[in-house]
């Protein structure tokens, strides 16, 4: 059985090394926005530009890394060194090894969630709507005094997201009750998130939305990706919808005890 010890996180410049590494890859986006704006930790066994394996996790889901390998040994023998992780995203060629030694080795109980990577590599036809329009630093005002779904994460703030990001929502009384932004952003990739209040849901809002954005993407010759679960249904109709197609579907191994 393997114990438990604290690894450190690497610094600025073995971040960076290790996304050199990694690649801008259309699976990578979120990890690659995170190392190299200081967004998230990073953790390897071996050089961050020779990795044997690596934990990279973003400020915004510090307890759900994503893990980069094909040796599910030495991943395991990584997240034994790792404090504060709930679920690990990993390859479907190796989450049924990784799985199983988290078991035996962590003594941990597990289940599987598998995860839906979906890019739209060609522009489609807009969804335009008149009440949806890109939000500017002007908006900011308006953005901060929403609920906190209806607000974009993954800048290190609100006034970065508008600046550095793209942000689309709908106004309606005052108030957004939908939006559409760019959470990661990579000079070939941007990842797209969406909400919709509750009781404005069904009106092609997030639609509208993520379209603007993805739209914004294109003419900084920027690929949309978007990330979501197996399940989440209403996510996958809309990108869907919006022409994006499946790339590929990584798993999470999530922890019990």
């Amino acid at each position: 059985m393997l114990t438990s010890s604290t690894l450190l996180a690497l610094d600025a410049d073995a971040s960076l090394a290790l996304a050199a590494r990694l690649g801008d890859a259309p699976g990578h986006t979120i990890e690659i926005h995170a190392l190299t704006r200081g967004l998230g930790r990073a953790f390897v066994i071996g050089a961050p530009d020779e990795f044997q394996a690596a934990l990279v996790e973003s400020d915004d889901g510090p307890a759900e890394p994503h893990g980069f390998t094909q040796h599910a040994d030495i991943l395991t023998e990584l997240l034994a060194q790792v404090d504060g992780w709930d679920r690990v995203l990993v390859d479907a060629t190796i989450v049924a090894d990784v799985e199983r030694l988290v078991q035996t080795q962590l003594s941990l109980t597990t289940r599987l969630y598998e995860s839906v990577h979906l890019a739209q590599r060609r522009a489609a036809e807009g969804q335009d709507d008149a009440r949806v329009r890109i939000l500017a630093p002007d908006d900011s005002a308006l953005i901060a005094s929403s609920p906190e779904d209806l607000q974009p994460d993954g800048f290190s703030s609100l006034e970065e997201s508008l600046h550095a990001g793209i942000v689309a929502g709908a106004v309606q009384d005052g108030r957004v009750v939908a939006i559409a932004y760019v959470d990661s952003l990579t000079q070939m990739h941007g990842a797209i998130t969406i909400y919709t209040d509750e009781t404005h849901r069904g009106q092609g809002f997030a639609t509208a939305a993520a379209s603007l954005v993805v739209q914004q993407l294109h003419r900084r010759r920027v690929t949309p990706v978007w990330y979501t679960g197996w399940d989440n249904e209403g996510s996958l109709r809309v990108a869907q919808r919006l022409g994006f197609e499946v790339f590929d579907r990584p798993v999470f191994v999530i922890r019990h005890g």
